[in-house]
């Protein structure tokens, strides 16, 4: 082998524990220069996992005695665009030639998140989930929410506004409707709320 590292196409790829390990980690079988198949496990930052798919293009080191790590993969069957300075992390189909989701941080500060192609899901999941910014669109911008307070107040002065109304009549004005109360706090959602 010619210098340190070794250039090679993933041509399979599965979970297993190697060696000492106590847990699975990915681990793909590579199509080596010299036509050898070879099998490595991949390597990433800590937190960092990724399946690659056939035909993506690695750099694997050799370590011990005849074994090889994987330290870096890349697919060349799809473009990612990016500008300097930007970082996108995505997934692509099990053939590797299609993004299926995608988050995207850009130099101007914004985040762009793609779950696949605008007909995915994004799952949150915690105690609390907290967003802060000066305006939150859901699903568009061409209706706006009310919040249960504001509501509830202008209910009870339509409410206090409507148990003292009377009309006038021949022989005097017609006595108000009887009391009667508006209440919407079961409508309350404690689920979503704002400040």
């Amino acid at each position: 082998m010619a210098g340190l590292g070794q250039m090679g196409e993933v041509t399979g790829t599965t979970l297993e524990a190697r060696g000492t390990a106590t847990a699975q980690n990915v681990v793909v079988q590579v199509s080596a220069p010299d036509d050898q198949q070879r099998t490595a496990e991949v390597y990433a930052p800590a937190g960092v996992t990724a399946a690659p798919t056939p035909g993506d293009r690695t750099v694997a080191l050799p370590i011990g005695q005849g074994g090889r790590i994987v330290i870096a993969v890349h697919n060349y069957k799809i473009e990612v665009p990016v500008e300097p300075g930007e970082v996108k992390i995505y997934s692509t189909d099990a053939t590797g030639e299609e993004i299926k989701s995608s988050i995207y941080l850009k130099t101007d500060g914004s985040i762009e998140v793609d779950a696949a192609a605008g007909e995915g899901t994004v799952t949150v999941t915690a105690d609390t989930a907290v967003v802060n910014a000066n305006m939150t669109e859901l699903g568009g911008n061409t209706k706006s929410l009310v919040t249960h307070a504001e509501l509830d107040q202008a209910l009870q002065q339509l409410v206090t506004a409507l148990s003292g109304h009377t009309h006038p009549a021949p022989g005097g004005a017609t006595s108000p409707p009887p009391p009667f109360t508006l209440n919407i706090a079961s409508a309350e959602s404690t689920k979503v709320t704002t400040g």
